[in-house]
């Protein structure tokens, strides 16, 4: 068993419990129909205020690479979320720097139409412009 960092806290009893890790694979949970949801739903999960403004998409000419989220931070850098289910995958880090790579080319224009093909793809919003978005995430 994993040694957990996470407790409950019975109030009643005032017992500290130590919660047990679980593997995802161990319950079938998929990245992308599980994890990649759970995520997109709420991303403060990953510890910090993000708004998610694409999702498995190929951003880049020429590849079909397709990084599972991308989202903005509070100081307005892309952050780029890559999921992964368990440690097997190989060389994870060269994929999120290839993708930093690509993204560093995009231009302020591409991000905002980045996240409107979001927008119409979930249909969070209706009636949306790329320049209510310039105006609302402090664009220029």
């Amino acid at each position: 068993m994993k040694s957990s960092n996470l407790y409950r806290i019975h109030p009643e009893d005032k017992i500290l419990q130590a919660v047990k890790e679980i593997d995802f694979a161990d319950f079938n949970f998929k990245e992308k129909y599980d994890i990649q949801e759970w995520v997109e739903s709420m991303p403060e999960v990953l510890g910090e205020d993000l708004l998610i403004i694409g999702k498995e998409a190929s951003y880049f000419d020429n590849t079909r690479e397709r990084p599972d989220l991308i989202a903005i931070d509070k100081k307005g850098n892309l952050v780029i979320i890559e999921l992964k289910r368990d440690d097997s995958g190989s060389s994870v880090e060269w994929q999120a720097i290839k993708y930093a790579s690509y993204f560093s080319k995009f231009k302020e224009n591409d991000i905002i139409d980045l996240y409107l093909h979001y927008l119409e793809k979930t249909q969070e919003e209706e009636n949306i412009d790329k320049e209510n978005i310039a105006q609302r995430y402090g664009f220029h």
